[in-house]
């Protein structure tokens, strides 16, 4: 299942860095690119709470650090 995910995500965040936010810049405005920003915090702290993303991803971190699979260089090493 994790293999799954991986192989779907890859795709996914190449995408989103070289097609979505390159374009979503080149159709906002910077105040409404800020706009978008700020929403999206408040709706982070809105679900997770104050600077409870930042707890949950540093969670994660500490996860994968004690299953050694937090060197990304590792696994995508040619």
């Amino acid at each position: 299942m994790m293999w799954s995910f991986a192989r779907m995500c890859r795709p996914h965040a190449a995408r989103e860095g070289t097609v979505l936010f390159p374009a979503l810049h080149g159709l906002a405005s910077r105040h409404e690119y800020d706009a978008i920003g700020e929403a999206s915090e408040d709706k982070e702290r809105q679900l997770f709470g104050q600077d409870r993303f930042e707890a949950i991803v540093e969670e994660a971190a500490r996860l994968e650090r004690s299953i050694c699979i937090d060197d990304l260089a590792h696994f995508t090493r040619s």
